[in-house]
C-alpha cells in the first residue's frame, strides 16, 4: 500500500531505490516465515531427531540460518526502505515549500512593482540590488536623480510601506521592508 501511494507522486523515479530495498526486505521476511513453518512442521513430524548434543547444535545452526537470519535481515531492509520513503517524502515536501516561497516572493515583487511609478521602481530596484539597504546619499549618485527627487521618492516609498529610513550621520540609511 505504501509503495503504491508513493508511486502516484510526480517524482516516482526518486523512489526506486527505496522500493527495491523494501521489496527485498519483504521477500526475505516472507521466505523466513515459510522456512520457519517448514522447519516447525518437520520437527513436529519427527524428521529431525535429536539424539545427541551434536544433532542439537546442527539443528540450532540450521534454524538460525534458515529462519532467524533472513527474518532479521528482511526486517532491517524493510525498516530501511520505509525510512528511505519517509526521507524522500520529506525532501520532496521541502523542495515544494522552497519553490512555493520563491513563487510567493516573485509574486510580491511583481505586485510591488506594478504599484510603483517608474522613479519609485528604479529606486526600489537599486535598494534591492544593494541587499536591501543603502545610504540615501548613495542613491543620488546611483540613480542619477537630484537630492530633492530622491527625497520625494523615498518619502513616497515610505508612505507605501515599501522602505523605512533611519538617521545615519548627516544622511539617512534606507531599508527595504520585509513582507
Amino acid at each position: 500500500m505504501i509503495i503504491i501511494s508513493m508511486l502516484e507522486g510526480p517524482n516516482n523515479k526518486d523512489y526506486w531505490f527505496a522500493i527495491i530495498v523494501t521489496s527485498v526486505g519483504a521477500i526475505l521476511i516472507f521466505a523466513a516465515i515459510v522456512r520457519g513453518a517448514v522447519l516447525f512442521l518437520a520437527f513436529l513430524k519427527g524428521y529431525y531427531l535429536i539424539s545427541s548434543i551434536r544433532d542439537l547444535s546442527i539443528n540450532v545452526i540450521g534454524v538460525a540460518f534458515n529462519f532467524i537470519m533472513p527474518l532479521v535481515g528482511g526486517s532491517l531492509l524493510l525498516a530501511s526502505g520505509s525510512m528511505l520513503f519517509g526521507l524522500d517524502k520529506k525532501l520532496h515536501a521541502a523542495r515544494i515549500r522552497s519553490e512555493d516561497r520563491l513563487k510567493s516572493r516573485h509574486q510580491k515583487n511583481v505586485l510591488v512593482n506594478s504599484m510603483l511609478s517608474q522613479g519609485e521602481r528604479n529606486i526600489f530596484e537599486i535598494i534591492k540590488a544593494r541587499r536591501g539597504q543603502v545610504l540615501q546619499s548613495d542613491l543620488v549618485g546611483l540613480s542619477g536623480y537630484s537630492k530633492v527627487k530622491v527625497h520625494r521618492i523615498i518619502k513616497s516609498l515610505e508612505n507605501k510601506n515599501s522602505v523605512r529610513r533611519t538617521r545615519h550621520g548627516i544622511t539617512n540609511k534606507i531599508f527595504l521592508v520585509e513582507r
